[in-house]
């Protein structure tokens, strides 16, 4: 199976979709009737553009940080979705101490417990309604190959850990559908994990309070994950920076409880948290699709597809010369829903996104935003295309039954193709609102009823 890595930009324009709702396109946001000659010298047709499909294996940039948007990242286990395989969600993250310089961590005989905290953003992928619990367990990094704030990360990137756990704790998505009992407060939601106080104090002990840079450099990180039984069926998502609400939970971290000599029954506490201003992290979502329908013989009849990183699909145009010379109006592809295997469990996407394959200066396949992301309107100022593109769903009904039906416009890039006198080769990945590996979809390519399978549609004009 053919691998993608999914450059920095094209990652930073996926997450910026994510953000956004999308909108269908006018035909008069296609064409400017003030350029359509009078009379009729336009004549505008129709046409069906061959291509051909295949599924692809992306991998992608998790560590991706943005002003004013939430990190959000997935732990959990799906053991075995019939259609696309296993997935692990798993996250590396560093904290800091409450202040920059000069902490003093309180001495280990008024330490009364530590836990490792994350609070839980509302969202699970998977089978919730029949959720086995999760057993999540933290680990402290130990890799020489230190975490940086700032690099870049894949997916699929690993860092040691010391195999001696700080701590797990085993819960029932259910947990997080409720406010919770801490500190004699009603709590949103959130993971909680009792550590081992000996181990993670001495670890804390032993981490220089210079400063953030200090610290980063001395206390290396933490691991969290989620162990595979075989039979998990959920990953729930969590939030890494701070929402603001000031508690001991309102971002992930380490919460160290203690109390004074002087008065030993008032409960006092400490946070070691993520700050995305000083903090690597990243997602490590690790899939294998053996013993899936996305492995079997299936794949010639349909593409499998799962948001990234993960399953992708990529379409290229077949013989274009009959359209050289022409004026592309529209040019749109529709990649149609088939019926999968538990679909009511594991969702399909709510959009789909295209890219442009490319090549690095290495030679590795890269994928870059189209000519319709951004364009410049005839002011002078660039437009962001993404409304445009659209790339979302809508129902239709094929044999009695309803289907998701994704629409993605790419007219400007298709006319780029057919100046430049080549095929036009897409990457089409999904848009799932910042869930990384969430979601999956099984679309038609040969199948037996012609509705099912993708296509592409070409408006276009000629003198």
């Amino acid at each position: 199976m053919t691998k993608h890595t999914l450059s920095r930009i094209a990652a930073m324009f996926i997450a910026f979709v994510a953000l956004f709702s999308y909108t269908g396109c006018k035909e008069s946001s296609i064409i400017n009737t003030n350029i359509t000659p009078a009379g009729d010298s336009l004549i505008i047709e129709g046409t069906p553009v061959s291509v051909t499909a295949k599924t692809v294996y992306d991998r992608f940039n998790t560590s991706l940080t943005f002003d004013g948007i939430a990190v959000v990242h997935g732990v959990g286990v799906i053991s075995q979705d019939p259609e696309v395989g296993k997935t692990e969600a798993s996250i590396y993250f560093q904290v800091v101490p409450q202040q920059s310089a000069g902490y003093i961590l309180p001495a280990e005989d008024l330490i009364d417990s530590v836990r490792l905290v994350m609070p839980y953003i509302g969202f699970t992928y998977g089978d919730t309604a029949n959720a086995v619990s999760n057993t999540y367990t933290a680990y402290y990094v130990t890799d020489d190959n230190k975490l940086v704030h700032g690099a870049t990360y894949y997916n699929d990137d690993f860092r040691n850990y010391d195999a001696t756990p700080l701590g797990s704790a085993t819960i029932n998505n259910s947990t997080f559908r409720d406010s919770m009992s801490v500190e004699g407060k009603n709590a949103m939601p959130h993971l909680r994990i009792p550590l081992d106080k000996t181990t993670i104090v001495n670890r804390l002990k032993s981490a220089n309070y210079g400063s953030y840079v200090d610290f980063l450099g001395s206390f290396k990180g933490l691991y969290v994950t989620a162990t595979n039984n075989n039979n998990n069926n959920t990953i729930p998502y969590f939030r890494l920076s701070d929402d603001g609400a000031g508690t001991n939970w309102s971002k992930a971290g380490i919460v160290v409880y203690y109390h004074n000599a002087d008065s030993p029954t008032v409960m006092r506490s400490n946070v070691f948290g993520f700050d995305q201003d000083n903090c690597a992290h990243f997602n490590r979502v690790v899939q294998d699709i053996s013993g899936s329908k996305a492995a079997s013989a299936d794949t010639a009849n349909y593409i499998f597809f799962q948001s990234r990183p993960g399953l992708s699909i990529e379409i290229s145009t077949k013989d274009v010369k009959m359209l050289e010379n022409r004026v592309v109006n529209k040019a749109e592809i529709v990649i149609t829903e088939v019926e999968s295997i538990d679909a009511n469990k594991y969702f399909a996407p709510e959009y789909l996104y295209p890219y442009l394959m490319s090549k690095t200066a290495a030679g590795l396949d890269t994928l870059i935003p189209i000519a319709d992301a951004t364009f410049t309107s005839s002011g002078g100022t660039e437009v962001s295309g993404l409304n445009f593109i659209s790339g979302a769903f809508k129902k239709v009904t094929i044999d009695g039954k309803e289907y998701r039906q994704y629409t993605v416009n790419v007219p400007r890039e298709f006319q780029k193709a057919l100046v430049e006198k080549r095929e036009m080769t897409l990457h089409i990945t999904g848009v799932s609102s910042g869930y990384i590996g969430a979601y999956r979809l099984r679309a038609g390519k040969n199948a037996s009823n012609p509705a099912f399978n993708i296509r592409m549609n070409v408006v276009y004009s000629k003198l």
